[in-house]
């Protein structure tokens, strides 16, 4: 299921990111560090595609979770080389988050799209589909 679930994030993502005027690429298999290229005005930058559909709740700090990592159990970083953006999908709020690698702080990140006035270090790349022009070789 959760296969199925990433799958329907990057389609969406494709199609938001069409609108917006980027050019995508998807490279065939899954043998990559990056689920697609896209292209703006000749630049070009690697897109990493996580998404959710659950909640975590805790004491007091309810929040969206992901690993920006590859592997299954113990997660490893991905490396600047093979990936500019991490761009997470909030299923439930239908939200995005377009994240560059250089802000990526840990492997773990948190996310907070239900809550208006939160300053998490990650909330202001909320629906920041701009910044996908502005990196990329």
């Amino acid at each position: 299921m959760q296969k199925h679930i990433g799958t329907i994030a990057e389609i969406k993502f494709i199609a938001k990111a069409l609108q917006y005027h980027y050019n995508v690429s998807v490279p065939i298999g899954d043998n990559l560090p990056y689920d697609c290229v896209v292209e703006y005005e000749g630049k070009l930058s690697k897109i990493q595609i996580k998404s959710t559909c659950y909640k975590i709740t805790s004491n007091r700090n309810d929040c969206y979770k992901i690993a920006a990592g590859k592997g299954s159990s113990s997660k490893t970083p991905y490396k600047a080389q093979n990936v500019d953006f991490l761009v997470v999908y909030i299923h439930p709020l239908d939200c995005w988050y377009i994240i560059p690698y250089d802000a990526l702080k840990a492997v773990s990140v948190r996310l907070y799209p239900h809550r208006l006035e939160c300053e998490g270090k990650y909330e202001k790349y909320k629906e920041r589909w701009e910044i996908l022009s502005q990196v990329g070789s």
